[in-house]
């Protein structure tokens, strides 16, 4: 997924927010957007890595669907 990172925590790893769920990203700057991958998820945070496009693969979704959901 891509997030945005908003904040940076006090080990310098960059924070996001999905859902309002917290994900720390090591390696990522404020104001940054990143796809990552989680790695680890407990009851209140998540942890993700910082992933390259070479290696993410993208889910394919069906166009039609996409252009009658959105009238």
């Amino acid at each position: 997924m891509t997030v945005k990172i908003e904040g940076v925590g006090s080990s310098g790893d960059g924070l996001a927010r999905v859902k309002g769920f917290v994900i720390f990203v090591p390696g990522a700057r404020m104001e940054e957007e990143v796809k990552v991958r989680v790695t680890k998820v407990s009851r209140k945070v998540g942890f993700a890595e910082k992933v390259d496009d070479d290696s993410v693969e993208e889910t394919v979704i069906d166009t039609e669907e996409t252009e009658e959901d959105e009238e």
